[in-house]
């Protein structure tokens, strides 16, 4: 069998993560704290693993940082944290709006 080519490694990888999503999202939607979404987002599979990019991302906008490329369903998720930490009083109010317009300005959610 012939050695895959980028284009069919990619589309592996692709494959992985959107199999990795739910565990992502299951363990996210449980957390409205911000230092536990910051150990959830370090702690989560090593750079290259199935599902990392999801961890690299709630970490990159935790510590204000770019993130890399997120999908539209990956920055809702992001945005239903950041209104249950905003609910849960860790977050000041309107913290949720303001995540949302920072999120259609920048990456068109």
């Amino acid at each position: 069998m012939a050695p895959k080519n980028q284009h069919d490694q990619q589309a592996d990888k692709d494959l992985a993560d959107r199999r990795a999503w739910p565990i992502y999202e299951r363990g996210l939607d449980a957390i409205s704290d911000p230092d536990e979404a910051l150990a959830f987002a370090t702690y989560g599979p090593s750079n290259g693993e199935p599902g990392s990019i999801f961890y690299h991302n709630l970490g990159c906008y935790l510590q204000d940082n770019p993130m890399d490329r997120p999908a539209k369903y990956e920055l809702k998720a992001i945005l239903r944290f950041v209104r249950r930490a905003e609910a849960a009083g860790h977050y000041k109010s309107g913290s949720g709006d303001a995540c949302e317009a920072y999120m259609q300005k920048v990456y068109n959610l």
